[in-house]
């Protein structure tokens, strides 16, 4: 891929005043606001060849940095979005530009736009990062992740899309993901799991086999006691109800007679009672007639007189 080369460069004076207020008259190229001279002695920096091959220009220290440090803002021209596809649309993306937000970009191809333009990804230093952008409420700042020592060069991870972009992302052999690694963790426990059960079932079958073979090799003694009592059993529940009958069948041949007899007076007294009965209701009625009659007479002869 053919390297393309979107800075603009942008000639202004030093900004730096000295203490009588004089500025300093020489011509700023790279390295703006300052010079080469003054931006070491007042931030502490240098533009210089990268350590990065095929990087072109690297931003170097000259004090050590402590971590949680911010070094600088990434400074440039704001663009929507639609405004900075519309300027790289034929390259496909831009060499300076900063996502500010889902909407804005920030595009430092001018080398009046400050020094963060200068800081170059990592890949191909066999170094780590050792700085990273964050937006702090609208400003991209440059902040140390870790200390930074003098005259290193200051390093940062642009992240797999644009290094695609750029073409400069390097082949990395293919390697597990998260996710094959959980599959792998899941088939993993699957296997245990099976060889688990399996396992169980094998012990589980073994003692069923353990008990039946325990049940076949009981002693023939034992079987036989348990048949024996089995035995005794029903043959006391014959002799009792044996017993029983043998009882009903010697009961004394007078008190069968005696009931007998009985039964026979009650069927004869019935009737002899039922006559008796008979003969009494008939006399009352007798006895009523005449008196109804004795009444009659007595009221004949009392109205005749």
């Amino acid at each position: 891929m053919t390297q393309i080369n979107h800075t603009i460069i942008v000639k202004k004076q030093c900004a730096y005043k000295n203490e009588k207020g004089a500025r300093c008259k020489t011509e700023c190229t790279l390295t703006h606001p300052y010079c080469p001279e003054h931006t070491a002695s007042v931030q502490g920096l240098k533009v210089a060849p990268s350590t990065v091959p095929f990087a072109g220009m690297g931003l170097f220290t000259l004090k050590p940095i402590k971590k949680g440090d911010v070094i600088m803002h990434y400074n440039g021209e704001v663009l929507t979005i639609g405004q900075y596809n519309k300027r790289y649309d034929k390259e496909g993306y831009g060499e300076y530009g900063m996502t500010l937000g889902e909407r804005k970009v920030i595009d430092a191809r001018k080398t009046s736009d400050g020094l963060g333009r200068f800081v170059c990804d990592y890949t191909g230093s066999a170094k780590k990062p050792n700085v990273e952008y964050m937006n702090n409420r609208g400003k991209i700042e440059i902040v140390a992740i870790r200390n930074i020592e003098a005259d290193d060069e200051l390093l940062v991870d642009y992240g797999v899309q644009m290094r695609t972009a750029m073409g400069f992302q390097p082949s990395r052999k293919k390697t597990k993901t998260d996710t094959d690694m959980e599959i792998d963790i899941h088939l993993e426990k699957d296997k245990k799991k099976d060889k688990s059960e399996k396992k169980d079932k094998k012990s589980d079958k073994k003692e069923k086999k353990d008990k039946k073979e325990k049940k076949d090799k009981k002693p023939k003694k034992e079987k036989k006691s348990k048949k024996d009592k089995a035995d005794k059993k029903e043959k006391h529940a014959d002799a009792a109800l044996t017993d029983k009958k043998e009882k009903k069948d010697k009961k004394p041949k007078k008190e069968k007679k005696e009931k007998k007899a009985k039964a026979e007076k009650i069927i004869k007294e019935k009737p002899a009672k039922a006559a008796k009965k008979n003969v009494a209701k008939k006399a009352v009625k007798k006895a009523i007639k005449k008196a109804v009659k004795k009444t009659a007479k007595k009221k004949a002869a009392a109205k005749k007189s």
